[in-house]
């Protein structure tokens, strides 16, 4: 059987939606929601105009998290985590926090620009420094202390998904398959396509070399500070 589950900004997680999914194997929809209103709408406006998303994030979470099973992952800066309680406070009073798989914070990461350099509003990796892991344990004990689900995973260093042989697989939007999040739009990662029957050389590739070593050796890669394969290693 195939399973699948979507990482989504929740405005087009309808029942509808949900319900037209689920025959081909849809199980669990992991939401993006980075705080209260005043935060989240700040960080993930609608595009070309900046009008809010909160309102129909939320009011989607709570008609579809009985149709199947529901996840929020949310980031955070420095600047924006004293807020989070009051977000986790928000889920209890509203019945979400007892239906909610997990909920998952974590601070902002890099990603790449298309030219291969880092871009984004942190430059420090999740788990990098002590502070980051200070500020991770806390999450933590906010999300137990009101009886909120955590993911398994919690302070785990991830496995280097390149060389997992069944490990998971990413489709992007255009239908091209990665094996790690990071590199999404980096076509020269690309392990094949949806509408293709065999992977491409590239997951071969992946499969036979111990690519992480490569990546602890090449210091200058600009994957390495946020890449699973040097966060596990």
């Amino acid at each position: 059987t195939f399973a699948f589950r979507l990482s989504t900004n929740g405005t087009l997680l309808t029942p509808q939606v949900v319900k037209s999914l689920a025959p081909y194997g849809l199980k669990h929809a992991q939401v993006s929601v980075d705080g209260l209103a005043e935060i989240h709408d700040k960080r993930r406006p609608f595009k070309g105009g900046g009008k809010p998303t909160y309102p129909i994030v939320m009011k989607n979470l709570q008609d579809v998290v009985d149709l199947l099973r529901v996840s929020i992952a949310g980031t955070y800066s420095a600047e924006t985590r004293e807020h989070i309680p009051g977000f986790l406070d928000h889920l209890v009073a509203s019945g979400l926090a007892a239906k909610l798989e997990a909920v998952q914070f974590d601070m902002e990461s890099p990603y790449l620009d298309d030219g291969g350099a880092k871009c984004s509003r942190s430059s420090a990796c999740s788990l990098s420094s002590e502070a980051n892991l200070t500020s991770a344990l806390w999450l933590r004990h906010e999300l137990f202390a009101r009886g909120i689900g955590v993911e398994k995973t919690v302070l785990q260093p991830p496995a280097c998904a390149l060389g997992l042989q069944n490990g998971r697989c990413i489709i992007a939007p255009d239908g091209a398959i990665y094996k790690c999040s990071p590199l999404l739009g980096q076509t020269q990662y690309a392990m094949g396509h949806v509408e293709e029957e065999e992977l491409g050389d590239s997951h071969c590739d992946a499969m036979t070399r111990e690519l992480w070593r490569g990546c602890l050796e090449e210091s200058d890669c600009p994957f390495v500070c946020f890449c699973g394969n040097a966060c596990g290693c």
